[in-house]
Parts: structure tokens; sequence; C-alpha cells
């Protein structure tokens, strides 16, 4: 519920309204999610994404502890392969050093804006911190994922640092 009430506070600050999906974020199976994508409310706020001229999001790390890799509908191979491969998500995606999909398989499977959606959008805000995130952070920069940055300095000093060498 924190992460609704944070979604709603930060729609409230901007004097807009917060659409939320009310889906799994990644499902068993193609199958289930196309089958989700019909429902009329969640097609509704698919498009609304796609749609969208401003975008704000955050992004992930592929840490053993982040959230979308505790995940009961990731298997064990699944995670022991992107804690290897990824740098993060980037709205529930994982890409690796390149900025590519990690696994087409998981992408198929998962609800969210594509990150080819994501790239036509105008005005990209990634919000973001924290040393874990500085990979992500990077590939999201550098791979047109994100045109506007909110973080914070100690993170930023890292960016830069990874981007000198």
């Amino acid at each position: 519920q924190s992460e609704i009430e944070a979604v709603n506070r930060f729609a409230e600050a901007f004097k807009a309204k917060a659409h939320l999906l009310g889906a799994p974020t990644v499902f068993q199976n193609a199958e289930a999610k196309a089958a989700m994508m019909k429902e009329k409310q969640v097609a509704a706020a698919l498009k609304r994404g796609r749609d969208s001229r401003v975008a704000v999001f955050t992004v992930g790390d592929a840490a053993k502890s982040s959230y979308l890799l505790t995940l009961p509908t990731l298997s064990r191979d699944v995670k022991l392969f992107l804690e290897q491969k990824a740098v993060g998500d980037i709205c529930s995606r994982f890409i690796d050093t390149h900025g590519r999909v990690c696994l087409p398989e998981l992408n198929d499977r998962t609800m969210a804006v594509t990150l080819a959606q994501l790239r036509r959008i105008p005005e990209k805000i990634m919000v973001a911190g924290g040393g874990a995130k500085v990979a992500i952070i990077r590939v999201a920069l550098e791979h047109g994922y994100a045109n506007r940055l909110v973080i914070d300095a100690a993170t930023a000093a890292q960016v830069l640092d990874m981007r000198a060498n």
C-alpha cells in the first residue's frame, strides 16, 4: 500500500491523476499476460503509458534482494541468469550493459510499457539513487531510456566516475 500512496502523493504534488495498472508485473506465461491485457482497465492504463508525453520512472538493480528478483513467477535459473547478466531493470524490463533486454521470454511475460515505447516518449524522467543503481542509471542514460534525471549528489558522482573510466 505504501507504493500506491507514494504514487498518489506524487500525482497530487504535480496536480496530476495517477492511473494504476492493477495487474501483476510478471506473469507465469505470455498467454496469461495476453489475456490480462484484454481487460478494459489494463488496456486503458497501458495505452495511457504509450501515449504519454512525460514518463516518470525509476530503475532497479539486479541484486538478489531486488523486488523483481524476489517474485515467485521467476524460476531459480532465471534469477541466477539475471543476477549474472543484467545491470538492472527499467520499467520492470531487465537489460544488459548494452541496453538490450536480457531474456526475451521474460520480457514477453512482463506487463509494463515496453522499452521501445519508453524511448518514444518525449520527456523521460528517471528518478534514481544509491550506489547499487549506478550501472543501470548509466546504461539508461547512454541508451536513450531517460533524458532527464533526478538523483542524489553521491550517486551522481559515482555515475560520472563510471563514465570517465
